[in-house]
Formats: structure tokens, C-alpha cells, sequence
């Protein structure tokens, strides 16, 4: 029978209840530590303001976070919290809209946080979809541990997701509805939080579109505008319950459920929403409006975070919901995606044996943003989303210690994060940008026919680590590639002790210059094809230590000779890749390597000269 049964529609995988029931136990909510008021964040909107707008706000994503960050930490959070072991954990399934590679998941992110731990053996991916990816991830999860396949082991749920979409002030169909957040949640056999029912409504629509050469606007169907947007989605709302009411044999939902948590863009929408559901329904929602606040607890001061809603709903609703009517509450969750998919989703259980961290204690500690801030915040991440920028120092509270935030990004779109070692060392802390301002100083005195054009052309960014890096490296390549060509072409010119000596060992030596020129050369040209490579940047730095090491050693100079220029360019370099000690000894083995190498080809020559 139907009721005897977890049914996952849509799948063929059916399994007998009596022997477990999939829930969820634990709710993790991460929120940026930043907010705007919802009136202050687009003042010169087309749109009224409209009634409750006054207490609502919406979360911001600093410029040094992005999705993956936001699940890293969330995750990160549900971990140390619940303590839960990292090899309880089998199946990882993450729903965004807003991934960042269209072949390297997020969920592998998160695999590397438990490769820290010893832990493989992961099985899961991305669901990159619009808003209803959350609810198909839940789905998955719940899914694998119904199904033979299962291993036993605990699932996981991450949902992480902002809005890559441009302000109202550039864009008129861009409403404040845009929040940014990521949650988390852990599926158990047995849970308190029980899943009953999943159906699905999907069709083929133009709703929204991001496509991934093209501008993040949000956009509406051509005929029609937004009015036939709202009108479709009201429909295929209506149309979801009425097929589900019919599939499950029930008479009336508002009768049939303690809490409703449906998605939409704002809580003015969402009431909205569900008036049209229960107008079908048959019953009045002014009646059944205690049963829907409770999800929007949160909410309200998030606005739409994509696909991280649903969990977000079910956060709110069991941080309100008191003992009374909880012990068995049964749940009634609509979802949505563009292009288009309604779902429903229904649970039941002991909402007050379902853990949910202090999620108002982020709200409270959040930073308020100005509209000038948040306006600023937002055109960075359009223009450069992904890529860290500079911020003004801000002070961390204690409760962000364990942000995850962006580390670096480089010309290869390779992102690193702090607090993720998985596959990187931790950097050697190197004095501080007071060495890079000085070397940087000291570099304009010296090349200025080079350094300002390579600045103006190059379009490099000299105030963030790798655009400084590249630029020093084309700096060098150039100037490294006039000197030697010259040497490679006229080595007596340039070098005039060589006519002291007699024409035998002179033309030793000439050979030898046009053999490190040439040499030299082909390292510049290879310097100019990509200056963003690190193998590079260690030539660089291992060609300057050379030119220290050479000075001590091969010319036995006084230390106090040494080059000022060499030395505050190496620490210009080390200051700004904030090297690991892994490439800071290949870099130093590369010196010594040339250093042996210049001063072998010298005894070699004046062996033959003799």
C-alpha cells in the first residue's frame, strides 16, 4: 500500500518504511557578517516601498567570499558543533545556482576538508540549478540511504548560494530580493525530522537565464514581462498542489499540515504565494497565517538565498516552534526553479529533538552596511566575482575566527582558501607589504621607461598580490631581454674589461656571455607568454638570489656590498606570494643551481685559457 511505503516519485528506488525512515537531526545556517537594511539598500527603486519592508534586511557577501567559501564554513560549523566524526559521513550532495566551475564541483571543496581527516571513501556531487537544486540534493541524499546502495554511513546536504545579479539602480527588473547564505544539513536513519513524500511538476520555460558569457541580470519571458511571469508561477503553484492533493488522496492541505514553508523571492511574495495555494485549496490563508511565519523567522532578514531557502524555512520553523504541537508536527514545503520545476516536500516528527544553531546571533553580530557600501560590494562582485579585492580592514569578531575566506585566485581561475591545507602548507609569514612599497619605489626609480608602461598595457592590478607579481615578472623579462639581447649581439661593447685580456680568452668569455644570454633570452620570452605562472616567479626569485649568491661567493664581495635593488625585490616577492616553504627552497636550490653552474663554466674556461 501507499502509506506503507517511502515513496521518492520520479525514481525507481522504494523501500519499506518499517525497516527506516530517512530525517533530518541537524541544521547548520551560516549568514555573511554583513547586512543592509532592505529600504536602505536600493533608495532610488521604481518599486514602493512596501508595508514590513522597514524590518526586513537582507544578508551581504563580502568580496573576499564566494559560494565555495560559505560551504566550506558551514560545514566546517555543523562539524565542530554536533561532533560529528568526519568518517560518519557517506554521501555529500550540494545544491547552488551560482557554482563557480562548470567541471570542478564544490562538493570537491568540501571533500578536501575531509581528506584532512583521513577521508576518501565520499561518494556525492553538485545539483547546479536554479532555486529548487536545494530540494533536489535533499532528495538525493534521502534517495541513496533508501536504496541498496546505502553503506550505512550518515548523509549530508549543502545548500550555498548568492545572487550574481546587478543591483536595481542598473537593473530595473532586479528587485531587493538577492541575500546571500549556505546551510547544511545532516540525514540520519530514523530522524527526528522525517521524510514522507517528494513530487515534482517540471516544464520547459525562460523564467530566468544566466548564461555563463552573458550579463547576471535576471529576466522574464519576452511576452508579457513580469505579469506573465506571475501569472505562470501562480499557476504551476496551484497546478503541483492540485496533482499532489490528488495523488495522496488528501482533501484540503491547510487541515493537513502544522507548518508550511514556501518559496519565494520576498516574505511579501511568499504570503502571496500562499494565499494562491490555499485559494485553491479551498480555504483562507488569513486563517492559516500562524502556519507559515514560523519559516519566515529568518528569512526576513536573509531575502531570497536561492537554494539555501528551503533549509533556511525549516531552520526557522524549529527555532519557533515551542513544545506544544511539535512533538509531531507535520510540515508542508513547496519548492521552486526556473526553467521551470515546482516540488513539494512533506515531513513529520519531533521538531524539538532537530538541532539548529544560534542563527539570530549572526544576524545580531552581522555588520550594517550603508547603501554606498552595499552598492559597491556588489558592483565588485560583477566586474570581478571570484577574484579577492581589497577591502578596508574590518575588525573580526570572535564568531567569525572560522570564516572561510578567499586566499587567492589566479589568472587560471584556481581558487585557494584560508583555513583549507588539503593541498597546500601553511605560508611562511614574511615581514609585511612595507617591503613591497619600498622595492616598488625603488623599481619606478630604476625602470621608469618600463614599469609605467608595463603597468598602463598589461592591465594587471598591482594592488592585489598577482597583478604585482606578473607585473615585476614583465618588468624583469624586459629589461632582462634588452641587456642580454645586446650582450648576445655585442658582448665586447657592454663589457669592456674583455679587452684587457688577451683575444683568446676574450673570445672564451664572449662565448660564455652569449651562452648565458641566450639562455637568458629564451627565459624572457618564456616570462612574457604567461607572467601569472609560478614556475616563473621562482626563475625570478631564483635569478636574484643568484645575483646575491654570485656576489658573496663567486666575486667575494663584502656583504655590505650587495645589491640594495636585489634584496628588496626578493622581499617584494616573498612579501607578496606569501610563499609556501616548499617553493621558497626549490627557489633557493635554483640559486645555488645557477651559482654552481656560473662558476663551473668559469674555472671550465680559464682551465682552457691556461
Amino acid at each position: 500500500m501507499l502509506e506503507d511505503v517511502f515513496l521518492c516519485q520520479d525514481s525507481a528506488l522504494w523501500h519499506d518504511r518499517s525497516q527506516m525512515n530517512v530525517g533530518i537531526q541537524q541544521i547548520q545556517v551560516y549568514l555573511p557578517s554583513q547586512r543592509v537594511a532592505k529600504q536602505d539598500a536600493v533608495p532610488f527603486s521604481k518599486y514602493p516601498t512596501k508595508e514590513g519592508d522597514a524590518d526586513e534586511s537582507l544578508t551581504v557577501l563580502p568580496i573576499d567570499e564566494d559560494v565555495i567559501s560559505m560551504a566550506l564554513t558551514v560545514v566546517r560549523d555543523l562539524m565542530e558543533r554536533t561532533g560529528l566524526g568526519w568518517d560518519e559521513i557517506g554521501m555529500i550532495q550540494v545544491g547552488t545556482s551560482t557554482n563557480l566551475d562548470r567541471t570542478k564541483p564544490i562538493q570537491s571543496y568540501i571533500c578536501a576538508m575531509f581528506n584532512e581527516h583521513g577521508v576518501y571513501d565520499l561518494i556525492g556531487g553538485d545539483n547546479t540549478f536554479a532555486c529548487n537544486a536545494g530540494m533536489n540534493a535533499l532528495m538525493h541524499v534521502a534517495s541513496w540511504m533508501g536504496s541498496p546502495l546505502w553503506n550505512g554511513k550518515l548523509g549530508l546536504v549543502v545548500t550555498a548560494d548568492f545572487s550574481h545579479t546587478a543591483t536595481a539602480i542598473r537593473s530595473p527588473y532586479d528587485r531587493v530580493w538577492n541575500g546571500a547564505a549556505a546551510c547544511a544539513a545532516v540525514l540520519v536513519p530514523d530522524g527526528p525530522l522525517k521524510i514522507d513524500r517528494y513530487s515534482s511538476r517540471t516544464c520547459h520555460n525562460f523564467s530566468s537565464i544566466r548564461p555563463a558569457a552573458g550579463p547576471p541580470y535576471r529576466s522574464f519571458p519576452d511576452a508579457g514581462g513580469a505579469s506573465a511571469f506571475a501569472e505562470f508561477y501562480a499557476s504551476e503553484l496551484c497546478q503541483v498542489v492540485q496533482t499532489w492533493k490528488q495523488n495522496h488522496r488528501v482533501d484540503s492541505i491547510a487541515d493537513s499540515f502544522d507548518y508550511f514553508a514556501v518559496h519565494d523571492v520576498t516574505p511579501s511574495r511568499v504570503r502571496k504565494s500562499f494565499d494562491s495555494i490555499l485559494e485553491a485549496d479551498g480555504a483562507n490563508s488569513a486563517d492559516h497565517l500562524e502556519k507559515l511565519s514560523p519559516s519566515l523567522r529568518f528569512f526576513q532578514h536573509t531575502q531570497h538565498v536561492g537554494v539555501s531557502n528551503v533549509l533556511l524555512y525549516l531552520a526557522g520553523i524549529v527555532t519557533v516552534a515551542g513544545t506544544k504541537a511539535a512533538a509531531d508536527a507535520r510540515l508542508f514545503c513547496l519548492g521552486e526553479g526556473s526553467n521551470f520545476q515546482t516540488s513539494i516536500l512533506t515531513l513529520h516528527g519531533d521538531l524539538t529533538q532537530v538541532s539548529v544553531n544560534d542563527v539570530q546571533r549572526l544576524l545580531d553580530e552581522a555588520r550594517q552596511l550603508t547603501w554606498w557600501e552595499y552598492h559597491d560590494q556588489c558592483e565588485s562582485h560583477l566586474q570581478a566575482y571570484g577574484r579577492p579585492r581589497s577591502l578596508t580592514a574590518q575588525k573580526e569578531s570572535e564568531s567569525e575566527t572560522a570564516t572561510v575566506r578567499i586566499a587567492s585566485t589566479d589568472r587560471g581561475f584556481k581558487r585557494r582558501y584560508q583555513r583549507l591545507t588539503a593541498d597546500s602548507k601553511e605560508p611562511v609569514k614574511w615581514p609585511g607589504p612595507i617591503f613591497r612599497t619600498v622595492a616598488g619605489s625603488l623599481l619606478i626609480f630604476d625602470f621608469p621607461l618600463f614599469i609605467v608602461p608595463v603597468i598602463m598595457c598589461s592591465g594587471f592590478d598591482v594592488r592585489e598580490p598577482e597583478g604585482w607579481i606578473a607585473t615585476l615578472n614583465i618588468v624583469f623579462a624586459v629589461s632582462t631581454l634588452i641587456w642580454r639581447g645586446l650582450a648576445f649581439l655585442f658582448p665586447g661593447s657592454l663589457y669592456p674589461e674583455l679587452t684587457l685580456t688577451t683575444p683568446y680568452v676574450a673570445s672564451l668569455y664572449k662565448l660564455n656571455l652569449r651562452s648565458f644570454s641566450f639562455f637568458a633570452i629564451g627565459a624572457c620570452i618564456w616570462t612574457l607568454t604567461d607572467p601569472t605562472n609560478m614556475a616563473i616567479t621562482i626563475f625570478w626569485l631564483a635569478y636574484f638570489g643568484f645575483r646575491q649568491l654570485n656576489m658573496l661567493v663567486s666575486l667575494r664581495r663584502n656583504i655590505t656590498e650587495l645589491y640594495l635593488h636585489d634584496a628588496l625585490v626578493m622581499l617584494c616577492y616573498l612579501d607578496a606570494l606569501q610563499v609556501s616553504r616548499t617553493t621558497f627552497i626549490a627557489a633557493l636550490l635554483v640559486s645555488v643551481g645557477f651559482c654552481f653552474w656560473h662558476r663551473l663554466s668559469r674555472r671550465v674556461l680559464s682551465w682552457i685559457a691556461k
